[in-house]
């Protein structure tokens, strides 16, 4: 299994050095960020899997939102007294929000709960690719369909018959006919 890789927002001093500590024990690589734009930049131009944010609640919110289009996994760190307020405010980015002080065994508890979260997420989008691709399939023959009906003036099951006759008779799939009929007759 390859390496995760974290980075880490944090102002700097004793809560940067001891987040940096906790996260060598969870066999995560990390890189360390002390403002929000050099992070988000950093972001833009490495793969990294989690974004972990240790700073006030405004920046630590606002970096949760300007991450929430990417893949990364943002784990915010919150004090008891705006655990619930930054909690509430930041689910609806998909940010994880821990009340400190946190535990190797919690970090790595959340680490093992996101990348179980993460696949399935993973799998879900490749589904939805493949759906997307088979609806693009299915518009682009009727469409060759109706050309057909219209140009050769056969019916339905006539072009729908022609379509699969050409797709087994040139080992081509139908989407590959269809582009063919439709280049044909529409210009």
């Amino acid at each position: 299994m390859k390496r995760e890789k974290a980075i880490l927002f944090c102002k700097g001093g004793a809560g940067q050095t001891a987040l940096r500590e906790l996260l060598q024990n969870t066999d995560c690589d990390c890189h360390c960020e002390e403002t929000s734009e050099k992070t988000l930049k950093f972001v833009k131009e490495q793969s990294f899997d989690y974004c972990i944010i240790n700073a006030p609640e405004d920046e630590g919110a606002g970096l949760a939102k300007a991450l929430s289009s990417s893949d990364i996994l943002v784990i915010l760190l919150s004090g008891e007294e705006m655990f619930a307020e930054i909690s509430e405010h930041v689910a609806e980015f998909g940010a994880v929000v821990l009340q400190k002080p946190i535990s190797v065994k919690l970090l790595k508890n959340i680490l093992v709960s996101a990348r179980a979260f993460r696949n399935k997420i993973k799998i879900v989008r490749q589904e939805k690719e493949r759906l997307e691709s088979r609806i693009e399939d299915i518009k682009i023959i009727n469409r060759a369909k109706l050309t057909l009906i219209q140009y050769l003036a056969m019916s339905e099951p006539q072009a729908h018959k022609y379509i699969e006759k050409e797709a087994m008779d040139g080992r081509v799939s139908k989407r590959v006919v269809a582009e063919r009929i439709l280049k044909t007759y529409e210009y």
